[in-house]
């Protein structure tokens, strides 16, 4: 039979979609996407149980957490105690770019901010599922009217992340290093 195309985000597509989920109240899934997206992450795994930390989690990491998601600044830096590839786990870091407060829409530092200000250092930073916030993902697309919404799928952004660093003429090295991939 035919060889079906994988569904692929691209940034435009992800920029939309994270605008739109503001307008149609559902701001964390738009900073849930963008999380995905700006940390090229493995939803179920990584995104979905994110914890709530601060920064002197990144000297001495609790017992049992599972991650530490913090702003710092115009930083943000996310911890994972283990992250599929990573002996010993991962750190990674995005700065905002945004030239004058407040951010743009689509900033994931900004967004991430807001999210966090009103939770506590081991919360979940998402209430929300990969399920529902893929529901949403889909629904917004529709609204959109980005084709084929159904067959979009949390790997999308990963492979968007990756089909887009590749047409600009990134190699594989550093597209592996990028999305701490094998």
């Amino acid at each position: 039979g035919p060889v079906k195309k994988k569904f692929v985000f691209t940034t435009a597509m992800k920029n939309s979609v994270v605008e739109m989920a503001g307008k149609i109240n559902q701001e964390e899934v738009g900073t849930f996407l963008a999380t995905a997206w700006e940390f090229t992450c493995r939803v179920q795994s990584e995104v979905a149980p994110l914890e709530v930390g601060r920064p002197e989690e990144l000297e001495r990491f609790p017992a049992g957490r599972h991650s530490s998601v913090f702003v710092e600044g115009r930083v943000l830096t996310m911890r994972w105690r283990y992250r599929k590839n990573m002996n010993g786990g991962s750190v990674l870091q995005r700065e905002c770019n945004c030239q004058v407060p407040p951010c743009k829409p689509t900033c994931v530092v900004g967004r991430m901010n807001k999210l966090l200000n009103d939770k506590f250092v081991g919360d979940e930073v998402f209430n929300v599922s990969e399920s529902y916030s893929m529901m949403v993902v889909r629904r917004i697309m529709r609204l959109l009217l980005i084709a084929n919404p159904a067959t979009c799928t949390w790997r999308a952004s990963r492979r968007g992340v990756a089909t887009e660093m590749a047409s600009r003429g990134c190699g594989g090295k550093q597209l592996q290093e990028e999305g701490e991939w094998r």
